[in-house]
Parts: C-alpha cells; structure tokens; sequence
C-alpha cells in the first residue's frame, strides 16, 4: 500500500511542480480531483 501513496504522492507534486512553471498557479484540491479520480479504486 506504501507505493500506491507514493505514486499518488508524486504525481500530485510533479502535476503541481508543472502548473507553477507553465501557469504560475498553485493547484487547489479542487484542481487535482479530476487527475487523481479514481484512483482509489
């Protein structure tokens, strides 16, 4: 279960790294519902 954690974990931060980069903004969680969905499953 630890390495689904961390793949999540670092999706999220690679994803959030990207959006300040390219955008300049800083993802909410709202913003990272629909990349994470369903991955719980």
């Amino acid at each position: 279960m630890a390495r689904s954690v961390n793949f999540v974990w670092n999706f999220v931060n690679e994803l959030s790294q990207r959006s300040i980069k390219e955008r300049g903004v800083f993802l909410s969680a709202f913003d990272m519902h629909p990349y994470t969905k369903g991955v719980g499953k």
